[in-house]
């Protein structure tokens, strides 16, 4: 069981979360009958859950309960190393659903996205990629198009850190398509959706 944003839960419901954890049992509203429950719990939240309980806003018996392993997920601006990876992803994805051309991004574009503060982490990469999938004309996605949809500007210089974050995404996608394909270029590059001669380029690169 996936329980999100469980810091903003309200003390009636952490009472009873808590003594379903404990018990492992619970009864139906409006019934009689205890049903037993075998499942794992998984949190999150994006609060500071020690300080929610010092406040007195979150019980300290439910937090012991829930930490029993607690995972850090650092926010997208200090981990721009996924930044590639996951637009490609929603690119494919959002791309496919709205019947759209687009297929990767230009080494500026993804630069602009790797620079990007992303205040909103990945739920607005997300809702930004899907819009730049429907807005796009072009097989790739253009600085142009970021600047023009989120308003930001496009340095002309861009730095080391997210030139290699933009190669190594290159290079995965490329080394990925030629493996399916089993070494055979055309098919790779009809994967990848570009021209063989713009495969052929990649791959000197």
């Amino acid at each position: 069981v996936f329980l999100d944003e469980i810091g903003d839960m309200d003390s009636g419901s952490q009472t009873r979360l808590l003594r379903v954890l404990q018990e492992q049992a619970f009864e139906r509203v409006g019934g009689t009958h205890t049903i037993n429950v075998d499942v794992r719990v998984i949190a999150a939240t994006n609060q500071d859950l020690q300080a929610r309980v010092r406040e007195s806003a979150f019980r300290l018996d439910l937090f012991y309960r829930i930490a029993v392993f607690a995972i850090s997920l650092p926010p997208l601006r200090d981990r721009t190393e996924d930044i590639p990876l996951l637009a490609a992803h929603f690119l494919n994805l959002h791309a496919s659903k709205a019947h759209k051309e687009a297929t990767g991004f230009e080494p500026a574009a993804m630069n602009a996205l790797i620079r990007h503060a992303w205040p909103g982490n990945v739920r607005e990469l997300r809702n930004v990629v899907e819009r730049l999938a429907i807005l796009s004309l072009e097989e790739e996605i253009s600085a142009d198009d970021f600047r023009n949809l989120i308003g930001a500007s496009v340095p002309e210089k861009e730095p080391l850190s997210a030139s290699n974050a933009y190669e190594g995404y290159e290079q995965e996608r490329t080394l990925a398509a030629l493996k399916q394909a089993k070494g055979i270029k055309s098919k790779a590059a009809g994967l990848l959706g570009v021209s063989r001669s713009k495969l052929y380029r990649m791959l000197r690169k």
